[in-house]
């Protein structure tokens, strides 16, 4: 039995989007300090996706804190007073004509363990105990630092988490989304700039593959989305911030017809279950078994609480209990590493339960670092999905 499980950014759709809200977000952080635009540039991203910071909640506010502690290690003589974030910033003036060392700080986080967030702040503060100068706008910076990355996914409470959801979603569908004011008025980036990157021939493939019974098809991103599209009615569940941008680049690629798992997807089982919601998601094993489950059975609910129950309580439910009859070969398409490392951790969870799962990494580069880092965890890496999608085919049809 055959799941082909694609990730979306990067692999099914070329996410110019949130690449353009990160050069965005970033130049309207660093112009608060006086910077000149632009202040991160496309190799610099890649180095973040290389280490593992795949998610814009995360990258952004980590790339802030690298600006505001390289910014103040050249203004060693700032006075600065405790105030919210934006007006915080403000207050910090000095010149910086080079380009950011954002490598050296992602360099460090592959040495401290725990989530991308907490992993970014230890370094961060680690930096800024090395900071000459004044003691109490030493202290001030680190409490943005730890402010900014306490927790970029409540969105309720991180100004750049907010600012970056405003850039791609747009300012009025940012406001009915989330229920909160904007900052700007701006057009959304996800409707102007995303591009597909599955062609015709290779959404035939897939059609073909699924249609024949040769494979079940699932796509699995950790793009905010809607709620599970078979959940009941509850609207305690459905509370507001759920943004359809899974959906958007599903429909961007016409594979609508497949089951989607993807972050409010995740948020919803979150909320059911009490858990918080970036111990479920990419690189946590959760997400990868509910992707699988719902490729086998087309639903979306019952695959995320059946995924739960494996994970939390060892309990083989549907559709897990009905693997043991033959092998599963499960084709993951992905760009970068917490799918991969979720794939594997959903295979050996699996195994635990007599389940004969196989891994295939299908790793999609075209170059740069992100090649070196998918190395290690795929059988092939190939430049685009299209030929990703040839060589599986290949492998499975024979």
């Amino acid at each position: 039995m055959n799941l082909l499980l694609f990730d979306v950014d990067g692999v099914l759709v070329y996410d110019h989007a949130y690449r353009a809200g990160v050069i965005a977000v970033l130049n309207y952080f660093g112009s608060l300090m006086g910077l000149a635009a632009p202040v991160i540039d496309e190799p610099a991203i890649e180095a973040f996706h290389a280490h593992s910071y795949t998610n814009e909640w995360d990258m952004v506010p980590f790339g802030v804190g690298v600006m505001l502690i390289e910014t103040l290690a050249r203004a060693p003589h700032a006075r600065l007073a405790a105030s919210p974030p934006i007006e915080f910033l403000r207050q910090i003036r000095a010149d910086y004509p080079d380009r950011f060392p954002y490598e050296q700080y992602l360099d460090q986080t592959d040495h401290v363990r725990g989530k991308p967030s907490a992993k970014a702040q230890a370094v961060l503060l680690s930096a800024s105990d090395r900071l000459i100068g004044d003691d109490h706008a030493r202290q001030l910076a680190q409490a943005l630092v730890r402010e900014l990355l306490a927790n970029p996914y409540d969105l309720a409470h991180a100004i750049t988490t907010q600012i970056f959801q405003e850039h791609a979603l747009g300012s009025t569908v940012y406001e009915e989304t989330y229920g909160l004011p904007p900052h700007f008025d701006l057009p959304g980036l996800l409707q102007t700039e995303d591009q597909p990157a599955l062609l015709p021939t290779g959404k035939a493939a897939i059609d073909a593959l699924a249609q024949s019974g040769r494979a079940h098809v699932c796509v699995y991103t950790a793009r905010p989305s809607l709620p599970p599209a078979d959940a009941p009615d509850d609207l305690t569940l459905r509370a507001a911030g759920y943004s359809p941008e899974a959906e958007m680049a599903v429909q961007l690629v016409d594979l609508q017809a497949y089951p989607l798992i993807a972050s409010g997807r995740m948020l919803w089982l979150s909320r059911l279950v009490n858990r918080p919601v970036e111990t479920l998601t990419k690189p946590a094993p959760v997400q990868a078994l509910a992707a699988m489950a719902a490729a086998l059975s087309k639903q979306e609910s019952a695959s995320l609480i059946a995924a739960y129950q494996l994970m939390a309580r060892g309990e083989l439910a549907e559709p897990f209990a009905s693997l043991r009859s033959e092998p599963l070969h499960v084709w993951v398409f992905e760009d970068a590493l917490p799918g991969l490392h979720a794939s594997r951790g959903a295979i050996e969870l699996m195994r635990q339960h007599d389940i004969d799962a196989h891994l295939h990494g299908i790793g999609i580069a075209a170059g740069g670092p992100k090649v070196e880092a998918l190395k290690s965890v795929c059988e092939i890496i190939v430049p685009d999905v299209n030929v990703a999608i040839e060589h599986v085919n290949r492998a499975i049809t024979g």
